[in-house]
């Protein structure tokens, strides 16, 4: 399951994604990742999982910057990463409840 959202806030343009395998199996344990990038990096962010899954660890946070200059253009991105392992407690779809990031 893949989940993309882009928003924008005053002129800078942030990426959210949400990464997990398409595919788990009951007591398959796997990775959970949310990934905010944009000009400036998440100052907060909550997440309660769900019922339907179990947490081993996580979330483990990453930072990562990158400034570029080109022809005097200067441009900065920050990446947040937030990931959990997580394990299915029951049979069928599986859904991730919703997440909450604060950005500048």
């Amino acid at each position: 399951m893949s989940l993309a959202l882009s928003v924008g806030a005053c002129f800078a343009q942030i990426s959210i994604k949400v990464q997990a395998p398409e595919v788990v199996g009951l007591n398959e344990e796997f990775n959970l990742a949310f990934i905010i990038s944009g000009e400036n990096s998440a100052s907060k962010f909550e997440w309660q999982p769900g019922d339907d899954l179990e947490v081993l660890w996580g979330p483990q946070e990453s930072h990562s910057t990158s400034i570029s200059i080109i022809n005097g253009n200067r441009t900065k991105t920050e990446q947040t990463s937030y990931t959990y392992s997580r394990r299915q407690k029951t049979n069928g779809q599986l859904g991730i409840s919703p997440a909450r990031a604060t950005v500048k």
